[in-house]
């Protein structure tokens, strides 16, 4: 099997002529068919429209009709349908969603750049006259599409996809052999795919000719989006190319790079060069030899977190967008104080109707049940998203050892609908109740009023500061009384819950909390805990429990979502598996 070339990707946005206008002014070329090209290759990326930005099709291209043909057993086997049509083969990505289209043929050489003088010590070359740089008048354009990196929870079967489905050639591994730099053509790499909380692009990359053609184009975009870098100046290690990270206006991660390294003989990368376990037995490689160390957000971009939950959550009830009447974005550490989270997530998603925030810290996901619960029954809504992004490493204080490796980041999100419209296997909402007492225990004076009192916006309660044994003391008798006000009112005996998702914050509280309520001392299968894997999540910890731990449960039986946390505050909410 031989594939030979990455001929063009389509990306989908919310706004196809801005994108299209900011390349234009960045030094793409429009094509006849409103494609954009480089300087030696015509089509490089298309652009439609779609609600949110993602990558839409791959178009490669390989050397003969039989390469299509094992391809497409290859795939078969695979349990992936395709399509050949003449010389092309078309297939649906099965992990990430995108079009594949293979043909034969093969892609347009690129021509070699100008010869650059450079001085070096002991080796001047270039005397009496100055850097060719110098004259240049504006920035010289992209000269092809390079490579394309993707990020998904499924990395390991996408690689086998793109490696033992298509015939994409591995060039290095890393990650214990998970995430894959892999080619079709002689540059390191044509594709990276690498672990990520939801199947996205990471970015796409244009190949320029030198350093001085990166700079200059980097500085051309800065100078009309002066907030679009990322990382860069720098140098990689695996690939050892040099790189600039920005962003473009649709909100998508692009890199400007010069320098890969190539690999004509596969043998002898392999035998010599090709890294297995490069953060193994090898020792860490790191993200680049020189420049910037690469922002956290790099590999998990924050503006798809909430996003690809809700998504999740949509599919999972056989939902779309024009089903929901509003968004409620409830967390502990919101983005900003406005506009408001939530309707920038409804923006992203095409939802109708109207969205806020809103802030209960640990207890929020309960909290903004319970008011999705209230808008439906007061017939202010149908169908209620509620999105608990819980970025909590944000709000850390790094220097404080009592709480700063407990916390984890995530993303929940929950759809609460009148009844008469959910799917079957839904959960009633039997009752819920909420309580707050106010106590400094745990507290966070991160505002937008700190600068009125400058002399204190570094001090420690800027970020979470908690008295973490008075809160045990003082929430846990707390929780456990009003669990069981709301089991009386409700009818209910201990007995009848069949499972307890409690906030994932403090495992002996939990058990303290559960034995209370009980009678005797919770079975990991009353009470299921997940804060061995995802740490304290703040108000998503409950809900990941209850995904985690729902699915075994029958019609008829009675459970309890829980949350507490500062405030204090505590939200119950009771639910009971549908037919």
């Amino acid at each position: 099997m031989a594939l030979n070339g990455l001929l063009d990707i389509e990306l989908a946005v919310k706004n196809p002529q801005e994108l299209k206008d900011f390349w234009l002014k960045n030094g793409l070329i429009a094509d006849a068919s409103g494609s954009l090209g480089t300087a030696d290759r015509k089509k490089q990326i298309s652009i439609v429209e779609d609600t949110y930005r993602h990558l839409s099709a791959m178009h490669l291209s390989c050397e003969n009709e039989s390469d299509l043909a094992l391809i497409s057993r290859n795939l078969t086997d695979m349990g992936v349908s395709s399509a050949i049509q003449g010389t092309t083969l078309t297939c649906t990505d099965p992990i990430f969603g995108h079009q594949i289209l293979i043909e034969v043929g093969k892609p347009t050489p690129l021509t070699a750049p100008p010869v650059r003088t450079l001085n070096g010590p002991g080796n001047a070359v270039r005397v009496g006259e100055r850097a060719d740089v110098l004259g240049e008048t504006s920035p010289r354009p992209p000269r092809r599409l390079g490579h394309v990196v993707l990020g998904t929870p499924h990395f390991e079967k996408a690689t086998d996809f793109y490696v033992n489905g298509l015939g994409f050639k591995v060039s290095d591994q890393v990650l214990n052999g998970f995430a894959t730099f892999m080619r079709v053509e002689t540059d390191h790499h044509n594709l990276f795919i690498h672990p990520g909380f939801t199947s996205h692009i990471n970015h796409y990359a244009l190949e320029v000719d030198d350093v001085d053609a990166i700079g200059k184009a980097g500085m051309a975009v800065l100078a009309d989006h002066p907030d679009a870098n990322v990382v860069g100046i720098g140098r990689h290690n695996l690939g050892a190319n040099i790189f600039w990270y920005l962003t473009d206006p649709s909100g998508n991660m692009f890199e400007f790079f010069s320098d890969m390294d190539q690999i004509t003989d596969d043998e002898d990368w392999e035998r010599n060069h090709c890294k297995r376990d490069w953060e193994g037995a090898d020792g860490p490689a790191g993200f680049s030899v020189w420049g910037p160390k690469e922002p956290e957000s790099f590999i998990n971009q924050p503006d798809l977190l909430e996003i690809a939950a809700a998504r999740e959550a949509l599919a999972r009830a056989g939902r779309d967008a024009s089903d929901v009447d509003a968004v409620l974005c409830a967390c502990s550490n919101l983005q900003r104080a406005y506009p408001a989270v939530a309707v920038e997530i409804q923006d992203a998603l095409g939802i109708q109707g109207f969205g806020f925030d809103m802030n209960v810290a640990c207890s929020s996901a309960t909290f903004g049940i319970q008011t999705a619960a209230d808008f439906i029954r007061a017939g202010n809504a149908r169908s209620v998203l509620v999105v608990n992004p819980e970025i909590c490493s944000g709000h850390l204080n790094w220097r404080d050892r009592d709480s700063h490796f407990i916390f984890g980041d995530v993303a929940t999100a929950i759809l609460v609908e009148e009844k008469s419209l959910a799917p079957a296997g839904h959960w009633d909402i039997l009752g819920t109740k909420l309580k707050t007492q106010f106590s400094n225990n745990i507290r966070n004076n991160f505002g937008f009023l700190n600068r009125a009192a400058p002399e204190a916006r570094d001090a420690r309660d800027k970020l979470f500061v908690q008295e973490g044994r008075k809160v045990f003391k003082e929430v846990v008798p707390m929780v456990a009384d009003l669990i069981l006000q709301q089991l009386d009112r409700l009818s209910l005996a201990p007995e009848q819950l069949r499972r307890m998702w409690l906030h994932q914050a403090n495992a002996g509280m939990n058990r303290l909390i559960a034995s209370r309520v009980l009678g005797h001392e919770a079975e990991p299968d009353e009470s299921p805990t997940v804060l061995d894997t995802y740490a304290n999540t703040s108000s998503a910890g409950s809900v990941i429990a209850f995904h985690k731990h729902s699915q075994d449960l029958a019609a008829g039986d009675v459970g309890l979502i829980c949350s507490f946390g500062a405030g204090y505050s505590v939200g119950t909410v009771f639910v009971r598996k549908a037919a």
